[in-house]
């Protein structure tokens, strides 16, 4: 009967723990602060589809720029599926 009590008890704890671990909101990260960097570009391939074409040109012009990396930023919340 004690143990029992015993698990029962460390079960009714740990999802408290959790619960509560839940409930508190996490200090967002800091702001990314991006390096002024000279962008590679590359020519613009000549076997594309035309509107694929005709939008790069009027974004980029001739030359589009290589994209090695990104960085996504924000908050997100997320519930249990019950």
């Amino acid at each position: 009967m004690n143990i029992v009590l015993g698990i029962l008890i460390i079960l009714v704890i740990v999802v408290g723990v959790v619960w509560i671990g839940l409930k508190v909101k996490p200090k967002p990260f800091t702001p990314f602060l991006a390096q002024n960097i000279e962008l590679k570009t590359m020519i613009l391939p000549g076997d594309l589809p035309v509107p694929v074409t005709r939008f790069y040109h009027a974004i980029f012009g001739d030359e589009i720029p290589i994209i090695g990396s990104a960085v996504i930023s924000g908050q997100a919340k997320m519930f249990p599926q019950l």
